[in-house]
């Protein structure tokens, strides 16, 4: 039987599938307080795109942090965030993005 937030997790997810606003990756760099860092699969972003947008860390130490971009940069691939967690995220922590809040 799933447990209820792995069932939360399947319908965050279908639902921002179906909404077509949402991205998956793993972090590239141990980032800061305020910084994610993914240098390989955000730069397709162009820069601000993702200001805005909702970031949940899905692994680490910090897993289950929601945050809001609000800054981009394209070139590093870095979003800055608010507000700050404890610690940086670290690197080859998966992340979840979304444009809608993901706990609705």
């Amino acid at each position: 039987m799933a447990t209820l937030s792995a069932t939360l997790a399947i319908m965050r997810l279908g639902l921002a599938g179906i909404l077509g606003e949402f991205y998956a990756g793993t972090t590239t760099g141990a980032g800061s307080t305020s910084t994610l860092v993914d240098a390989t699969n955000l730069v397709h972003f162009g820069n601000d795109k993702l200001n805005g947008w909702w970031i949940i860390l899905t692994s680490g130490t910090y897993s289950g942090s929601i945050v809001r971009v609000t800054d981009f940069v394209q070139s590093t691939g870095t979003c800055t965030f608010t507000p700050t967690i404890a610690g940086a995220p670290g690197s080859s922590v998966t992340y979840e993005l979304h444009k809608y809040h993901p706990t609705f």
